[in-house]
């Protein structure tokens, strides 16, 4: 009797444990970080079981790569152990990359009671730019050409303008005057002729 009741006993405790789990990632996967910097964003994973019901209380590993390039969490540690809630769900928060930028898997692993399971979240690690970090890039100088303010017109100019017309028109004048008094002096004209007119003479007969 004692026999068949530790069978029993082993028997249920058997079916209480979960043999199969899975994990489907639900945030993070295909996400593009800079490097250098801390992840705004999480890596967030949901347990299930073979019937697709939420898992909680299993413990979940993220792991990143021990090699560049590669990061560390809060901890300063490469891994990081979240138990998932109710809802299956756990998340890895606070990851700060390295330098080195190109692609990253972090594996994931599960496990509750006997059950055992893993993925991989690949993610890539972007060079920074200015545009990224909230840097407002310097406006190039072309050519080294130092920049001139634009000058202000002045009156001068006119002025100035005025005084040589009025120069340009004097002479102008003054060179059509000479020409004429060399034409009236020109000894080569034909001379220009001239008509007398003698004194009438009246005659007045006797009245």
């Amino acid at each position: 009797m004692f026999r068949i009741w530790l069978f029993v006993l082993c028997g249920a405790a058997l079916s209480a444990e979960t043999v199969l789990i899975q994990i489907r990632v639900l945030e993070g996967e295909g996400a593009v970080t800079i490097a250098g910097a801390k992840a705004t964003r999480p890596i967030t994973v949901q347990v299930t079981d073979e019937t697709g019901k939420p898992v909680s209380g299993a413990g979940v590993t993220f792991r990143l790569p021990e090699e560049s390039p590669t990061g560390f969490f809060d901890t300063g540690l490469k891994s990081e152990i979240q138990i998932t809630s109710d809802d299956g769900r756990a998340s890895a928060w606070g990851i700060v990359w390295g330098d080195t930028a190109g692609p990253v898997k972090i594996r994931v692993t599960a496990t509750k009671d006997v059950a055992r399971a893993g993925t991989i979240v690949s993610q890539f690690v972007t060079a920074p730019t200015t545009a990224a970090v909230g840097v407002v890039a310097a406006k190039p100088v072309v050519h080294n050409e130092p920049v001139v303010a634009p000058r202000k017109k002045s009156n001068r100019w006119w002025v100035v303008g005025l005084a040589g017309g009025g120069a340009i028109a004097a002479g102008i004048l003054a060179g059509r005057g000479g020409a004429a008094a060399a034409s009236s002096s020109n000894p080569t004209l034909p001379p220009v002729p001239s008509i007398s007119i003698g004194q009438p003479t009246i005659t007045v007969g006797k009245p």
